[in-house]
């Protein structure tokens, strides 16, 4: 293989890597709702769009065969079978050459020219456009849909986007985060979405989580009991917020005790590093005073430093 082919190879492959890469940035972009909203267009109507492109394929070739058949002779954008297919793909962004076809047949060039005109951009890009719209009709109903269930009628993402900067630049309290994660779980929490827990939302929620029936409706009764005042047999918003202090305090504190544990894990094992440091130090000053290597004075210390059994060395 010549280093001609080698190199146009390794050309192509990164022009194709450095393609596929940009698609990443989706997905530092999916949280914004609005541009999360869009990709999902696609991918609703993505099987439309499939059969619609295949019925472009077919008419597009239908159109480039008879352009071939009629103009080759005349026109240098149908000289061939292949060129007459990327005209015409050209021309449903851009134009046909209507003077050139016209020239080559007064009556049949003007014919093709306002069939395919009339074929392609009045109905088919129309066709595409009405596939494209009520796919994004659907999902931008259920996208505001889920968005005011969730972000508390921030349809827009515009908190999500907000949290997203904070949390990049480390600007965001561990306090806040943590409050936000135990408000998206009462929300979870209330199965029925009617604003307010059930003991039924609590214990399926629970069980969903994998605790047992029994250990379920103990939590639940332990939390009614501490949480509804009113004794209705449900939580209402006051009652949740209540509830949502309390856990957010104790997750946070739980956290703090797990941050204090890893740094005390970190310095101990920085001072047993440092002990390692120190005692393979002491080896080798051993080492060096008995005229061997270290390796050696590791395997079998007793045999060069005489009197070490006795003195407790070993």
């Amino acid at each position: 293989m010549s280093y001609t082919i080698i190199v146009y190879m390794s050309n192509m492959l990164s022009s194709l890597n450095a393609f596929l890469l940009w698609f990443k940035l989706f997905r530092y972009l999916s949280f914004s709702p609005r541009i999360h909203m869009l990709l999902k267009t696609m991918s609703h109507a993505y099987e439309d769009i499939l059969y619609f492109f295949i019925i472009l394929f077919i008419f597009v070739v239908a159109f480039a065969h008879a352009g071939y058949l009629a103009f080759s002779t005349d026109v240098e954008d149908f000289r061939s079978i292949s060129i007459s297919i990327i005209t015409l793909f050209n021309a449903l962004v851009g134009s046909l050459d209507y003077e050139g076809i016209t020239e080559s047949s007064r009556l049949y060039g003007p014919l093709y020219f306002l069939v395919f005109q009339s074929m392609m951009i009045l109905i088919l890009v129309n066709v595409f456009l009405a596939i494209m719209n009520d796919a994004y009709s659907v999902v931008h109903a259920e996208t505001i849909k889920h968005a005011k269930e969730n972000q508390g009628g921030d349809p827009l993402g515009l908190k999500n986007i907000g949290n997203f900067f904070l949390k990049m630049f480390h600007l965001k309290k561990k306090d806040e985060e943590t409050a936000e994660m135990v408000e998206l779980m009462l929300k979870k929490m209330d199965v029925d979405d009617n604003g307010v827990l059930s003991k039924d939302d609590i214990v399926q929620t629970l069980m969903n989580a994998g605790m047992s029936e029994a250990d379920a409706i103990a939590k639940q009764t332990e939390l009614f009991k501490k949480y509804d005042r009113n004794d209705d047999g449900e939580l209402c918003k006051e009652e949740q917020e209540d509830m949502k202090k309390d856990i957010t305090k104790e997750v946070t504190s739980m956290q703090r005790n797990v941050g204090k544990k890893m740094e005390a894990f970190t310095e101990m094992m920085r001072d047993l590093k440092a002990n390692q440091m120190q005692l393979q130090e002491t080896i080798n000053q051993l080492a060096n005073k008995q005229g061997v290597t270290p390796a050696q004075m590791k395997q079998a210390p007793a045999s060069f430093v005489p009197g070490m059994r006795k003195s407790g060395w070993s």
